[in-house]
């Protein structure tokens, strides 16, 4: 589960998610949980990491989400993963430039439309 979850426009309270507005975290049918409504400047985060050899990021989403979903350590840019729309949840990957040691790591989406994120791996 993400650490960090916001939008452009910060973060939310309480347990009704603002549709428009903010990314949130629910349930599929199988009872898998994933982050919703993923627009533009929304950002995830999650701490701490340490792959060994890591040269690959897969993230598997949906939705109407066009464009670049960024990943960095929150200085510098580790990967950009091109998504463009699906209804069924897909599979996007990207090189990734594996930092030295244990880092953060942050989603940050710059495109139109939304999209949900199931999960994603480091290869």
């Amino acid at each position: 589960i993400a650490c960090i979850l916001k939008s452009r426009s910060g973060t939310m309270r309480g347990e009704v998610p603002l549709k428009g507005i903010h990314p949130y975290i629910c349930p599929d049918d199988d009872g898998r949980q994933y982050i919703a409504n993923f627009r533009r400047y929304s950002v995830c985060g999650f701490k701490y990491f340490t792959p060994q050899g890591a040269d690959k990021i897969t993230v598997t989403a949906r939705g109407s989400g066009r464009g670049k979903l960024v990943a960095s350590d929150g200085a510098n840019t580790l990967a950009t993963i091109q998504l463009v729309p699906s209804e069924r949840w897909t599979k996007f990957s990207a090189p990734f430039k594996n930092p030295e040691g244990e880092f953060e790591l942050y989603l940050l989406f710059f495109g139109d439309g939304a999209a949900d994120i199931a999960e994603f791996t480091l290869d």
